[in-house]
């Protein structure tokens, strides 16, 4: 006796296919492999996203509050436009210009805000670029600190007083942030999770 051909099965019908009116073979059941999570992240790097959490809050407050001081002292502002100006400028130019560094001040402050915000996040993920980034803004923090330090005492009323205290205790925060991103604890986490 003959084995059967090995093009075609006993029943008639190619490889693959099914008779009409019947449903096809269900597929393989291989699952690809789990992707390996993360090792959580230490003590130190948690507090550090803290820290940076507390320095994007204060940047928002400050944004907010120099929009509300622009807009109170907004006579002031368009009138120093206008004397300022190299050519003449109408009273309603100034208004404009007043109203729309206004709008892109509160616009440009919340996008970096959120920017902040997701490299924090993926900061507490561990991707080293996060840590880099957050690194270059935080030394950005920490010498406007050093120079709000040195000039607070001048002159330019409370809303200016307070705008230099908000940028001192953003250095301090950021400057903690800093130290607990390159703990050695830190460092294994980033190295291991080197992403």
């Amino acid at each position: 006796m003959t084995p059967p051909s090995r093009s075609a099965p006993p029943s008639g019908f190619p490889h693959g296919s099914a008779p009409p009116g019947t449903l096809p073979p269900p597929p393989p059941t291989s699952f690809p492999a789990k992707p390996e999570l993360a090792p959580p992240a230490p003590e130190s790097v948690r507090t550090a996203a803290q820290l940076w959490w507390a320095v994007i809050a204060l940047g928002v407050v400050r944004v907010i509050a120099g929009a509300i001081d622009t807009l109170g002292n907004r006579a002031e502002f368009e009138r120093r436009l206008v004397e300022d100006a190299q050519q003449p400028m109408p009273e309603a130019g100034a208004q404009l210009y007043v109203s729309m560094y206004v709008v892109f001040l509160v616009m440009g402050g919340l996008v970096l805000a959120a920017a902040a915000a997701g490299a924090v996040h993926l900061f507490t993920k561990g991707r080293v670029w996060s840590r880099t980034l957050l690194t270059v803004g935080g030394t950005w923090f920490v010498l406007a600190a050093l120079v709000a330090l040195f000039t607070l005492g001048g002159s330019g009323g409370a809303v200016a007083f307070v705008a230099g205290a908000v940028t001192i205790v953003q250095g301090v925060l950021a400057g903690g942030a800093l130290y607990g991103s390159y703990r050695p604890e830190s460092n294994g986490y980033f190295s291991i999770t080197n992403k």
